[in-house]
């Protein structure tokens, strides 16, 4: 046993992080935690650094409620003992990020979080590449999730430097960053530039069971289904599949990214029965594993609606679009983007389902939005336009039927 218990405690809860044993690292951080407070006090920097790790390992389990309490101790700790943060509150900052990036899919906080641990970082006299690394690519991700793919590449770019620079060519961090670059330039729709670093991943990665592979399968995946390429698309989805169920089970959150993405091919290839089986598949996971209003499952209830909505299952459609609709407005607000889209969805449903006093509703609804964040002259809005004056005759003419 270590001379030091504390140096022991720490090494085990770390070790057990690192081999996924949560329940131990909990155990170990706890122990660490009475250690510190018994020995050198409630308020000790010391302290508020093991509610740190005892948050993030919480957050690992999945327990939320207690992850964010003691980050919070935490960062009450530590800034009352230093009266500035320092590099042990930017790592704390990461781990709130984490926590609101991984489960609650509130990309405003997590990116807050993430770049004031960076601005942290970055001023302190000792180099933290390892966390500044971690930084810039967590941010890398949230641009993607927000739609902002050139910051993404951006910090991608930040982090595959830091990282060939301390480790060379060949190493696992790199090719995961490898891995990242490609779907920054995939969203740009370089997909020359994405298949260059994509076939990286699969030249440098030895185990090509690997969940890094897989990984990199689905986002071959999404470029050939960006390209319309369908068939390909579900050729790559389906080895990421076979690897994530032979390496995380068949109920894992991988999965659940991949059944969606099936489901998406295959209702481009008009099969839409086996396009509902695998996104009802996928939003049966999220629905378990997510928080009631987190993103993706956001996502998965608009996709579904598309599909009903071509099987002329209006009713199921509209149902799906509206579950979409309530997430979108309660995470990013009744006035952006997005959710003008989920009105003009709606408004199209009715349309379809001939109900074009609702549908008239939703698209003016739609139309308020956008009217505010785009140009007169975008066909976009030009369109919407033609579709309002459309509708309007149509409910003209059924007051006249009346």
């Amino acid at each position: 046993m270590e001379k030091d218990p504390l140096d022991f405690y720490q090494k085990q809860g770390h070790s057990c992080i690192a081999n996924g044993e949560y329940d131990k690292a909990v155990f170990y951080y706890e122990k660490a935690l009475d250690f510190c407070k018994s020995r050198m006090g409630k308020n000790h920097p010391k302290t508020g650094y093991f509610y740190t790790n005892l948050g993030n390992a919480y957050h690992q389990m999945g327990n939320q409620e207690k992850a964010l309490s003691c980050c919070e101790k935490a960062e009450n700790i530590l800034y009352s003992y230093f009266k500035e943060d320092n590099y042990l509150t930017a790592i704390n900052y990461f781990i709130f990020g984490d926590i609101y990036y991984d489960s609650f899919g509130d990309y405003e906080k997590a990116l807050s979080y993430y770049e004031k641990s960076l601005e942290i970082l970055q001023k302190q006299e000792e180099e933290y590449d390892f966390y500044i690394a971690r930084a810039y690519s967590r941010i890398g991700s949230i641009c993607l999730d927000m739609k902002n793919p050139e910051d993404a590449l951006f910090c991608y770019q930040r982090v595959l430097d830091i990282h060939k620079a301390k480790y060379g060519e060949n190493h696992h961090e790199v090719i995961s960053d490898y891995h990242n670059m490609g779907d920054a330039y995939c969203n740009l729709k370089n997909y020359d530039k994405a298949l260059f670093y994509y076939n990286k991943v699969l030249e440098y990665e030895n185990n090509q069971e690997d969940i890094s592979i897989a990984a990199t399968y689905n986002s071959l995946g999404d470029l050939y289904q960006m390209k319309e390429e369908y068939d390909n698309a579900r050729f790559y989805f389906e080895k990421a599949l076979e690897i994530y169920q032979s390496q995380l089970g068949e109920d894992h959150l991988n999965c659940a990214l991949v059944y969606a993405n099936l489901g998406l091919v295959y209702n481009n290839l008009k099969n839409h029965e086996t396009a509902l089986f695998y996104c009802q598949k996928a939003l049966t996971i999220r629905e378990s594993q997510l928080v009631e209003n987190h993103p993706d499952i956001g996502i998965i209830y608009n996709s579904l609606g598309f599909i009903y909505s071509e099987m002329c299952r209006y009713d199921e459609a509209i149902f799906c679009f509206k579950k979409a609709l309530t997430i979108e407005e309660l995470r990013l607000g009744e006035e952006h983007f997005d959710t003008a889209h989920g009105y003009y969805m709606l408004g199209d449903t009715y349309s379809k389902k001939g109900e074009s006093k609702n549908a008239l509703f939703y698209y003016k609804r739609s139309l308020q939005i956008m009217e505010t964040q785009m140009e007169k002259e975008d066909p976009l809005l030009i369109h919407l336009k033609e579709v309002i004056e459309q509708c309007e005759q149509k409910c003209a003419e059924e007051n006249l039927k009346e």
